[in-house]
């Protein structure tokens, strides 16, 4: 057996920790309009769709599974740009859900309608109780044992099953609230009627002491790198005091006859520091978005980690987890990880961005980083098949890296095997206190 079919086979015998996911309720899963489809080009691929020529506007017709057009003219009208898009690691990823979920060869004119039929027997079967999809997905064929969730909301209202899931929490709302009634109604759940940034600070507080009692969040979860640029400088109180006092006088120039505001970039500078030194009071991981961000015509730019060096500098009990490995600036954060005892590799998503991009830089890490810094897997899905063509090729590429490591005579397959327990089990479950 070569050094790779070892490691894949060692890999595929752990129970793996899942840094990062999206995933919704199965019950939400089972009950609205679904095929296959508009599930599985609900994100990403959807995005290398648009890159190839689709237009937006059709790629909505291909996602509406209540449209008045059949199935299989829906598929005709991504069908030239899916075959054009096939090479991409989104592609891949989808390829072998349907191989290795539904013994579907691949996703093509040929297999599409056995696949979506495929697809629906499954949603049948869970909304009838005959077998949990999800268990069937993430535990049976996945093997995870827990994913951590980010559930993309200002708010927690209900803890995640606990069965698949430890959920972190975003406090990006409180850092760039984006209405008086939303914080009119987060200070009225606290107990604290606004009048100044000290009581929208002791607000966020309550909120992140909330959350934590009441829904177990294991970490905090950034995702401003969607909208503003990484780099938070050290805002003085008085600044931030007075833009967030126009708001509450209503004065702010975007706050007036607008369902939206947008307080400005030295706000959100001030209040970042302000969260971040909650989390460190806390103890709590803070995950980061960094590199490439989902969609198409974005700033990539706004995301590279090495705008946080300052944050990282200032707040050393923070450990920083660096997500999607930084893509494209996965060199700097290598560099990073290096220099600094609190900053994380985290290569959620990472694997269907670009596959051969993460074997690469994993074996550069392995000259660079030390082994215990690097999380090796999050899946980053909405739908839940996406997350099993992704930790397949996840597992697959930390196996094919490290054994170019082993042939290289850096390590031997023994010390390989180790690390790669810590990069799917150990280091995740250090980082979010998962036992």
């Amino acid at each position: 057996m070569s050094v790779y079919d070892n490691l894949l086979d060692y890999s595929w015998s752990l129970e793996i920790i899942d840094t990062h996911e999206h995933l919704m309720r199965e019950e939400i899963w089972i009950n609205e309009p679904r095929d296959v489809l508009s599930d599985w080009l609900q994100l990403y691929f959807s995005c290398d769709l648009v890159s190839a020529g689709l237009s937006p506007e059709n790629l909505e017709l291909v996602r509406n599974s209540e449209s008045e057009l059949s199935f299989m003219e829906r598929w005709k009208l991504v069908e030239p740009y899916w075959f054009a898009a096939q090479n991409t690691g989104y592609a891949r990823s989808l390829d072998r859900a349907a191989r290795d979920l539904y013994d579907v060869d691949g996703v093509r004119k040929e297999t599409i309608e056995d696949l979506n039929s495929k697809f629906l027997e499954a949603r049948k079967a869970s909304a009838e109780g005959i077998r949990s999809h999800y268990n069937y997905v993430l535990k049976e064929k996945s093997r995870i044992s827990v994913s951590v969730l980010d559930t993309v909301v200002e708010k927690m209202e209900e803890t995640p099953d606990t069965a698949f899931y430890r959920p972190v929490f975003r406090m990006d709302w409180f850092i760039n609230p984006d209405s008086m009634q939303g914080i009119r109604k987060a200070g009225k759940e606290a107990g604290i009627l606004i009048h100044s940034l000290d009581d929208w600070k002791t607000v966020a507080a309550f909120h992140l002491d909330e959350a934590i009692r009441k829904f177990g969040i294991v970490g905090l979860k950034s995702g401003l790198a969607y909208e503003r640029p990484l780099r938070y400088e050290k805002v003085p109180y008085n600044i931030a005091d007075a833009q967030f006092c126009e708001l509450l006088n209503g004065t702010h120039p975007r706050s007036v006859h607008v369902t939206r505001t947008v307080l400005p970039r030295e706000f959100q500078d001030h209040m970042m520091h302000h969260i971040l030194k909650l989390a460190e009071d806390r103890e709590l991981t803070y995950q980061f978005h960094t590199g490439l961000q989902e969609g198409n015509g974005n700033l990539i730019n706004n995301s590279n980690p090495e705008l946080m060096i300052n944050l990282f500098l200032e707040y050393p009990g923070v450990k920083f987890d660096i997500f999607h490995i930084g893509y494209p600036y996965e060199k700097s954060l290598g560099v990073i990880s290096k220099n600094f005892p609190n900053v994380y590799i985290d290569m959620a998503w990472a694997h269907i961005i670009s596959p051969e991009a993460s074997v690469n830089a994993l074996v550069e890490w392995m000259d660079l980083v030390p082994a215990n810094k690097i999380s090796a897997f999050g899946g980053d899905y909405f739908f839940v098949d996406g997350v099993y063509g992704h930790v397949a090729m996840a597992r697959e590429n930390v196996s094919k890296a490290l054994s170019i490591v082993v042939g290289k005579g850096v390590m031997d397959i023994d010390r390989a095997k180790e690390i790669l327990h810590w990069m799917f089990i150990d280091t995740p479950a250090r980082l979010f206190r998962i036992t």
